[in-house]
């Protein structure tokens, strides 16, 4: 298998091997020259300029001799070789027909270009620019994109299963419809994009910042999320079936029709999201106006209401309302949890701050039950009642 080395320098462009357009008159001295002055420009050891009238030289001596003159890129690069490519800007050029199967390419600008429509399945990508690039279906699965900054790209369609976007910075980002699915996007930055419609099943997003994004329509299914910031998103048809939640941050986070089924939403606080939420967007929670103060563990009770919210929020399952209501004598606070979901079965009621006794189908089964114990330490009382179904909390002053 040959090798061919492409290098563009003020529009020339070299190629190691006589292909359509080029050819050798000296064969015996041009290919160690053009290998030692390929390594001198790349080392550093040969400015641009020295590099651009080393290449007029060639020409000027026909050691290179152009018998066809080539407007664009066409039959530059052979699909039957191996190639190469570095240190090219591509910016503004027409890359309609080349081939990049097989490639590896390395210190590539392809900012403001067209390349959609292509299956990169095999090429080997390190350090590119594709700002402002349109990679839209496009085969990029199964690559290696960790640490790159991507602005104004647009994926749509685009297949990038299994690929590595660890650390990646997206920003203004189009990713409709585009296939994530297995996707390891660890420590991920994105702002301002678009991932409606993606499929983003079994992804990794834990540690992640996804902030200003639509996710429209988006499958999350069984999407690793814990400690992600998903702040100023917008969910919208979301499927987030046995997604981990857990530690998830929703300040100003929009939910319109999600599903929450089996999800693991462990330290998730709903009410920084849910407070900005109105009824059109799926489920609205209204809390009390007025606030009270008593003497407790803030950290126990924080956990207590945020084990009510969230049992509240799968059983309306994305659409419904959440009242939270407090009242006061002078002797005992009463607080309300109501939502507007099917209620709970009457066999369950009675055993529902049973230790191990759940109606879902994961989960222990502890978490009522440890919120009773909270409050039983603070003097206080817990109960449920159906028809709405409502959890009452009654605590002293």
């Amino acid at each position: 298998m040959m090798r061919v080395v492409v290098v563009c320098i003020f529009g020339i462009l070299l190629a190691s091997v006589t292909t359509s357009g080029f050819a050798q008159t000296d064969s015996g001295i041009f290919p160690e020259w053009i290998k030692t002055t390929i390594k001198f420009w790349a080392d550093g050891l040969m400015t641009d300029t020295e590099f651009k009238n080393a290449i007029e030289y060639l020409i000027e001596k026909q050691i290179i001799v152009i018998d066809t003159p080539i407007e664009g890129f066409d039959d530059i690069i052979p699909s039957d070789f191996t190639k190469i490519i570095s240190g090219i800007s591509f910016v503004g050029l027409d890359l309609n027909g080349v081939d990049f199967t097989g490639a590896t390419i390395t210190n590539v600008d392809f900012s403001g270009t067209d390349i959609s429509g292509r299956d990169f399945s095999e090429t080997i990508f390190h350090n590119i620019n594709f700002t402002n690039t349109d990679l839209s279906n496009s085969n990029l699965s199964n690559h290696d994109f960790s640490n790159m900054v991507l602005r104004g790209t647009i994926l749509k369609n685009t297949n990038l299963s299994g690929t590595n976007l660890n650390n990646v910075y997206f920003e203004s980002v189009d990713l409709t419809n585009a296939n994530l699915e297995n996707a390891s996007m660890k420590k991920t930055i994105m702002k301002k994009s678009i991932l409606a419609d993606a499929n983003l099943s079994n992804a990794n997003l834990q540690q992640s910042s996804i902030s200003q994004t639509r996710l429209d329509g988006t499958n999350l299914r069984n999407a690793i999320l814990q400690d992600a910031d998903l702040s100023w998103s917008m969910f919208d048809n979301a499927d987030l079936t046995s997604a981990n939640l857990s530690g998830v941050q929703l300040d100003n986070t929009n939910f319109r029709l999600v599903k929450f089924n089996e999800a693991n939403l462990e330290g998730v606080d709903f009410r920084l999201a849910m407070n900005h939420v109105k009824s059109t967007y799926g489920i609205a929670v209204n809390l009390p106006e007025k606030d009270f103060s008593i003497n407790c563990d803030p950290r126990k009770m924080e956990g207590v209401m945020s084990n009510l919210l969230n049992n509240s929020v799968q059983a309306v399952d994305g659409q419904g309302e959440i009242d939270v209501t407090m009242s006061s004598n002078s002797k005992f606070l009463t607080i309300q949890v109501k939502d507007s979901g099917p209620g709970i079965p009457d066999l369950d009621l009675e055993k529902i701050f049973e230790p191990m006794y759940t109606t879902k189908t994961t989960g222990t089964g502890l978490g009522l039950v440890i919120c009773k114990s909270i409050v039983e330490q603070h003097g206080g009382s817990i109960s449920v009642s159906n028809k709405p179904t409502t959890f009452t909390i009654t605590l002293p002053f």
